[in-house]
Parts: C-alpha cells; sequence; structure tokens
C-alpha cells in the first residue's frame, strides 16, 4: 500500500527553522501516481514541504475560523495541502472519506454543516462538480490543481467564487510552484507569472537549451521546492533532474515537467501543452490544447478532450471527445459532428481536424480526479468518416458552384465549404464578384465574402427579394459583435480589408472591427490619390456610425498611415481618441533608397525564416496563408512595394486588373504623404528585424509622437496577421485595447 512517513523534520530542534534544515532532511515519501514498485517513491525534504506550505499560507492566509475539506488520495500529493496546511495555520480539516463525485449529496451536508470555507479539486472535479445541484457559497475559497484549467471551467468557477487560485507543480516540486489568483480581467488562457519564493521556471529546447521569447518549450523547475530525486532509483533521477547552467551561471538542480510553456513577456508563461497531449499524424506533431480551445469556441461544444487511441485492430485514431451545450439538442449526432467539423475547417489545416468524434454526456475522471484516458471508448461505426460534402441544391447554388470551381480550379465544391479555405484571395474575390454580377445583375462589395463566405450564404442573399445597396461604402463590418467599442481598421495597399479576417477571429467575440476599404475596388467608383482624401473620406462615414469618441483606430503598413492622419483630424475636431495602432507601418517619408535585387533577396529571406521558425503543425496553414496573400496582387506588383515610386511609373508597372490599379495609387499616396506632429499616444507594433530601406527602429515616428508604445514582436516582415504569428498580435492588442 503506498504510505506517506513524516520523520525527522518532527524530530529537528525547535530552534531550527524548517526553511534552514538541510537538504539530507528527509520529511515526506509518496508513490508516484500509477506506479507500485517501492523504488518509485519521491522523497521529498524538510526545505520542500516547508517551501509549499508557507507559499500557500501566504497567498491563501487561512485562519483558525477557516474549514478545509480534506478528501484527496494519499497517491496525489495534494493532503500535503489538505493536512499540513491546516495544522500549519490553525485552520479545522473535515474529512470526506468517500470520492467528491460518488457522494454529491453528502458533500452538500458536509459543506453546509461543516461550513467548509475551502475547496481543492482539480479541474476535471471542478467542471462536474459545478454541473451538478450542489450550491456553492461564493465566498469559499475555490482552489485549481493537478491539470491544465481549460477557459471553460475557469469561467465557471470566476461565475461561482470571488476568490479563485490555481496552482501549477507536481510532487517531485513540492507540489505548489506557481500560485496564480484568478480573476475575470485575466487572459482565459493558463499563464504563470507567480512562481513561489525560491522556486525558478525555465524554458528549453529538446538539448536543455533556453528557447527566446514565445517560442515553445519544456518548463524546467528549480529551487527549494524540489524533491531529492526518486528514492534507491539513481537513474531514473538524473533523467528527470538533470543539473544545468543557464546563462552561464553557477550550475543548478532542475526538474523536467514534460510540459510545454512559451513567453509571452519577461515575466510571464503561458501553458501550451503537456508532451503526453501532443498529437503526431502524417508526420505532423501538434498540441491537443490548440485544437481544445478552438473546439471551445464553438456554441454547441461545452467540454472537449482530444486524444490519440489505438483502435482494436491496431489503427491510430486522432479523436476528439466532446459534451455538447444545452442549446445543441437539435438534429443529429452526425449532423452536429459535421456542423462542428465545417467550423474547425474554417479555422485550422485540415490535419488538424479529428478524424472521429464521440459525444459523451460526462467526461470520465480517475480515482485522483484527473481526466481518465484510459475509460475513454473508441469510436463506435457511425461516429468514424462522415462525409462532408454537400452538393447544390438549386439553379443559384449550382451556377455559383460553376463560377466557383471554374475560379479556383477545383473538380467539385460542396456549398458548405469557405471561399477562404478553398483558397481563395482578394483578386479572386474581384472576379468572383464580377462573374456574379454578369451571371445574376446584382452587384456586391467585395467585404460581403466576410459575412457570407460560403455557396449557401450567397445563394440566400442572391435570392432575397430586397438586395442590398449596390453603393461601394468604405466602412464595413468585419465582426460588428462584441461589448467593447469598435476598432476601426483601415485597408493596406491592396485596398480592400480582408487581410484583417484573422485578426477579427482572434479578437471575437468581445471585440467588435469594422473595416474600411478602398474606393475604386467596385471598378466604377473613384480611387481617392491622397492620404488626406482617404482620412477625409473615411471619417465622414466613420462619423455617421459612430458620431462621437472614444475612436479606436488602426491600420497595417499604409493602413496605419491613414489611421494616423485621421487620429490628427479627430483630434482638431475635439473628439477623444481611444487608441491609435500602426502594425508594421513606417514612416515612409523617412525611407532610404535601396536596390530591387536587394529588396527582393531581403523579401526572401524574411519570408523563409518565418516559415523555419514555425512548429510543423502550423507550417500548412501558414503556407496557405501566404498563397492567398501572394494572390492578392503582391507579385504581380511587387516593385510598388519600394519606397520611392511614382504614379506613372506605378501605372505603367500595374497589370491589368481593378486592385492592382488602386494599389498602385496607394502606394503612390503613402510615398508623398508629409505626416505632422501627433499630440497623443501611438501605439507601434513592429517585426523584430525589418528591411535595410527602413533602419529606424522606431519606424520614422519619434521625432512626430512623444508618447509612442513600441511592441516588438518575434516575427519577421510579412507575418503578423498570418496565423499563427497573429494569435501573438492579437493577445498584446487586446491587453491595450482593455487598459
Amino acid at each position: 500500500n503506498p504510505f506517506i512517513q513524516i520523520n525527522q523534520v518532527l524530530t529537528e530542534p525547535r530552534e531550527t527553522p524548517l526553511h534552514e534544515l538541510p537538504d539530507r532532511t528527509g520529511s515526506l515519501f509518496c508513490l508516484i501516481p500509477g506506479d507500485v514498485n517501492y523504488t518509485d517513491l519521491i522523497e521529498l525534504t524538510g526545505r520542500s514541504v516547508f517551501n509549499t506550505l508557507s507559499a500557500l499560507q501566504t497567498h491563501l492566509n487561512l485562519t483558525s475560523e477557516d474549514v478545509i475539506l480534506y478528501h484527496s488520495s494519499y497517491l496525489s500529493g495534494y493532503e500535503i495541502i489538505e493536512l499540513l496546511l491546516p495544522l500549519m495555520s490553525g485552520a479545522q480539516i473535515v474529512i470526506f472519506p468517500d470520492s467528491p463525485l460518488l457522494k454529491i449529496d453528502t458533500l452538500q451536508n458536509i459543506i453546509d454543516n461543516e461550513g467548509v470555507t475551502a475547496l481543492l479539486f482539480t479541474p476535471s472535479v471542478w467542471s462536474r462538480i459545478l454541473d451538478s445541484d450542489l450550491k456553492l457559497n461564493s465566498r469559499i475559497k475555490a482552489i485549481s490543481a493537478g491539470e491544465y484549467l481549460k477557459p471553460d471551467i475557469r469561467t465557471k468557477l470566476i461565475e461561482t467564487f470571488k476568490c479563485i487560485w490555481n496552482i501549477y507543480g507536481a510532487i517531485e516540486t513540492g507540489v505548489v510552484s506557481s500560485i496564480d489568483k484568478i480573476s475575470p480581467e485575466l487572459n482565459q488562457n493558463e499563464f504563470f507569472t507567480n512562481p513561489v519564493s525560491d522556486t525558478e521556471f525555465i524554458l528549453t529546447d529538446d538539448n536543455l537549451q533556453p528557447v527566446p521569447i514565445y517560442k515553445p518549450g519544456e518548463i524546467l523547475i528549480s529551487g527549494n521546492g524540489l524533491a531529492r530525486g526518486y528514492f534507491k532509483n539513481p537513474v531514473l533521477t538524473s533523467q528527470k533532474f538533470p543539473t544545468i547552467s543557464v546563462s552561464g551561471n553557477i550550475p543548478q538542480k532542475f526538474y523536467r515537467t514534460g510540459d510545454i510553456a512559451r513567453y509571452k513577456s519577461t515575466d510571464e508563461i503561458e501553458f501550451v501543452s503537456s508532451l503526453k497531449n501532443r498529437i503526431r499524424i502524417k508526420g505532423f506533431h501538434f498540441e491537443a490544447i490548440d485544437v481544445e480551445r478552438i473546439l471551445l469556441k464553438n456554441t454547441l461544444v461545452k467540454s472537449a478532450y482530444l486524444v490519440q487511441k489505438k483502435s482494436d485492430d491496431g489503427e491510430d485514431l486522432y479523436i476528439a471527445y466532446i459534451k455538447l451545450t444545452s442549446t445543441s439538442t437539435a438534429g443529429s449526432s452526425q449532423e452536429i459532428i459535421k456542423g462542428i467539423k465545417r467550423f474547425l475547417k474554417t479555422r485550422m489545416p485540415d490535419v488538424m481536424i479529428p478524424h472521429n468524434f464521440v459525444i459523451m454526456n460526462d467526461i470520465p475522471v480517475d480515482v485522483e480526479g484527473k481526466f481518465d484516458y484510459e475509460s475513454l471508448p473508441l469510436p463506435q461505426k457511425d461516429e468514424v468518416g462522415l462525409n462532408d460534402y454537400v452538393a447544390p441544391r438549386n439553379k443559384t447554388e449550382n451556377k455559383l458552384a460553376d463560377i466557383w470551381k471554374d475560379l479556383l480550379k477545383l473538380k467539385e465544391v460542396s456549398v458548405t465549404d469557405s471561399f477562404f479555405d478553398l483558397g481563395g484571395q482578394s483578386l479572386l474575390a474581384v472576379r468572383l464578384f464580377n462573374r456574379i454580377e454578369e451571371e445574376f445583375g446584382q452587384r456586391f462589395p467585395l467585404a460581403m465574402l466576410l459575412k457570407a463566405p460560403t455557396i449557401e450564404e450567397l445563394s440566400k442573399r442572391l435570392n432575397k427579394e430586397n438586395v442590398e445597396t449596390s453603393e461601394w461604402p468604405s466602412l464595413i463590418a468585419i465582426q460588428p459583435h462584441g461589448k467593447h467599442k469598435p476598432l476601426y481598421l483601415v485597408h493596406g495597399a491592396g485596398g480592400n480589408v480582408l487581410l484583417y479576417r484573422a485578426l477579427s477571429k482572434h479578437l471575437e467575440p468581445d471585440f467588435p472591427i469594422y473595416g474600411l476599404q478602398s474606393q475604386g475596388l467596385d471598378g466604377i467608383s473613384k480611387p481617392l490619390k491622397t492620404i488626406e482624401e482617404m482620412a477625409e473620406q473615411y471619417l465622414s462615414e466613420l462619423k455617421k456610425a459612430q458620431p462621437s469618441g472614444p475612436y479606436y483606430l488602426g491600420g497595417y503598413c499604409l493602413g496605419g498611415t491613414i489611421a494616423y492622419e485621421m487620429a490628427q483630424r479627430l483630434l482638431k475636431m475635439g473628439e477623444k481618441i481611444g487608441i491609435v495602432i500602426l502594425f508594421d507601418t513606417y514612416n515612409f517619408i523617412k525611407a532610404e533608397k535601396i536596390s530591387f535585387t536587394r529588396f527582393m533577396f531581403e523579401k526572401f529571406q524574411f519570408h523563409f525564416k518565418n516559415f523555419a521558425q514555425l512548429k510543423p503543425s502550423d507550417m500548412l496553414g501558414y503556407l496557405k496563408e501566404k498563397k492567398r496573400r501572394a494572390g492578392d496582387g503582391g507579385w504581380a506588383n511587387i516593385r510598388t512595394a519600394m519606397p520611392g515610386t511614382t504614379l506613372d511609373d506605378s501605372f505603367g508597372r500595374a497589370e491589368s486588373g481593378i486592385e492592382l490599379t488602386v494599389q498602385t495609387i496607394n502606394d503612390h499616396a503613402g510615398d508623398i504623404y508629409i505626416p505632422k506632429p501627433y499630440s497623443g499616444k501611438l501605439t507601434l507594433f513592429k517585426p523584430q528585424k525589418n528591411y535595410s530601406f527602413y533602419p529606424d527602429p522606431k519606424m520614422g515616428w519619434g521625432d512626430l509622437v512623444e508618447d509612442l508604445d513600441i511592441i516588438e514582436l518575434p516575427v519577421n516582415p510579412h507575418a503578423m496577421l498570418v496565423d499563427p504569428y497573429v494569435e501573438i498580435l492579437a493577445s498584446e492588442v487586446k491587453k491595450r485595447l482593455i487598459s
């Protein structure tokens, strides 16, 4: 049987503080969960136990008035918290002998009758308890430990309790290595910002070398909380507790957790995944949590777990186990799963979409309260290999399908497929809408594809009796929903706002996003030739939609320049500015000359470096997006991206095509614009390295703006709006929009 032995600590002289006990002082032994050999005992030290208890008491501040429920298994390590912490703080202990999930009624009675004030459960158990009929006092101190705290469970805890703590650690690190208090304002991902005293986190690659900011690496932990090792097992101890030197410092012992995280800033670490939860398929590997996070954005999915399992005949299966929300009762299971798969296809490469989906009433947990991988059932035959193809069902869908197949060079198109997922880009979108006008006699703005990206949805628009106006407004809704003020993003040199599609998805559902697209893209309205003209036109439309400030503006490259001029004019009107964001926008008037050969060489280098630093799971999606962007006129109009173009030269180089003509005019407008000093605050996102003709680290804005907030992202030019890099950008944008 597993056992805990507390020794030596209690026999040391009373005057010796626990934190001064020598490392040789053994204080506690416990088994590695799931193992049964005596040699797999973990040997903690007096210092380790003291480190844990003192850190917990500092954060939880338990008193003699507190009552903590003791229910954890000896195997879990959390009996250290539930048994020893009350002894240290003077709090009371209430013993609950059964699994809380098996005796919900009894648990309710004990909590009520004994006045329990502190509860510790794993996220899996918290999820089951919060979904039950259990009535919990909001003043209870809720502690989550033992597993990754998923966003959906985090939200449930925030809705139920006022004081919530998330603990990260392992038995080998004294159980508690980081304690973070959770609040509604914090990011929904799991962050470690508060390591306990005398504890250090580092992230390393496979060779135990430190990784740079934003790059995923394994979490290694050192400090007073570390166990001595595995009792009488020196081989396992040396493997899991390496001694390494970091940045030339004195070598020290670390524990390899097997968990993956990344630095989001110098003092903020974001949990990514556990190595055991990594999916490996078709030569790619990616984190199950990345897919689970996206699944949870679907309104039909309440909880989700992705795993790889072997079928009875040895076949590798990549399975999503999902629990549905109460709003997903309509339709058969297969219809629901098809809808979820279509949802995923718009947000990730096909290789990351699970092969099989299993709908479950409850996600199983083991005796430790953790997600029980072993008891998950294999998919049934009717849950395997669903076909997503939906054929055209009427004349309108048939005609649209023929147009799509012709433009996209495809043999077959499902009416539920997204134009963007099939490789569509803005130049093709212009041709698509020209063909639609020829075939149906109806003209739509290009941004209609953001609202209706499938044949099915476009068909409904075409079949409406009252078709939307054929005017070409600059202001269009990209994602109109959210509780915050809208962010208005101005087009880049290409003139369209489809480039903000990925950013808007990472900012939903809280932040409304509107775009300002160029005049002239429809081939009828007259293109605007100067930054000043564009700012005046866009402000006239913006003021109709939002008569008063504060205004939140931004734009990529040329779009940032236009947003800058718009902000100048708004200040002169006496309006308040919430934020002005420039995404990789250089003050073009300060750009240096460069040869075309040098420009092309640097451009190739940046594209290659952006690709090379990706995880294999992200490479396919990145290439698809860059292919789409290349079709947006990037290669056909490549020379106009260089500074110092003239309008005549630009027209001479432009190929036939509406969007290319608009881009040449926009490029020239940026080159001749002379910005004036700005008295407000400017937020500038810049790549870690830029073109040689953009040498100024302040991107040319330092002499014009005193209050300049510069954020350097770990990307090279041409990548910050493309997945997966856009996720980093979105995270930083959210912080500034909220503040």
